[in-house]
């Protein structure tokens, strides 16, 4: 209702000014911990790596988090964990980029380059990545978006990929270089 009337667009960037002020003094780290002290345990594989990567987001300074999902799931549990970082969801399947909207953080990019694997192999979606060149195009999306600062910096990445019995999650870091 405040961004009716006759200045619209001056009332939203105000709005935006005072949200991007107010996310400057959010203490991620400690509602990260506080998240994660109230989550009942066990976790499932995927919930801890999940927590794990933004422990490491936070740890580490990262500019950005990288999760490489078929399902959006392990994307949903990274951004449950507030991580104080962009959250950039690569994913073959439009549906998980248009449900990234409402998640914490979170922008999609959707790309090929997904190979189906045998069934069974990788939850019921059975699908994995082709990492080489996945993640250079995943980074080139978030510069393209705003997402990484000119001077680089290290992103965490998030990955599912198949491994007979099951699914494997990693969390990984990849510097990136200055524009």
């Amino acid at each position: 209702e405040t961004a009716n009337g006759a200045f619209p667009v001056e009332s939203v960037a105000t709005m935006a000014a005072i949200t991007r002020n107010a996310e400057l003094v959010n203490n991620y780290y400690a509602t990260s911990s506080f998240i994660r002290d109230f989550t009942p345990k066990p976790f499932t594989t995927t919930e801890s790596v999940a927590s794990s990567a933004v422990k490491v987001a936070l740890d580490c300074n990262a500019v950005l988090c990288v999760v490489l999902t078929a399902d959006g799931k392990s994307a949903r549990y990274v951004s449950k964990y507030k991580p104080s970082v962009p959250v950039l969801v690569v994913t073959p399947d439009v549906d998980v980029a248009r449900s990234t909207a409402c998640q914490f953080g979170q922008y999609a990019h959707v790309m090929s380059g997904f190979e189906r694997m045998p069934s069974g192999v990788l939850g019921d979606n059975g699908m994995t990545f082709k990492q080489g060149s996945t993640m250079s195009t995943a980074i080139e999306a978030a510069r393209a978006r705003g997402l990484v600062p000119a001077a680089g910096g290290v992103a965490v990445l998030v990955a599912e990929s198949g491994e007979k019995g099951g699914q494997r999650l990693s969390v990984s870091f990849q510097y990136i270089p200055a524009a």
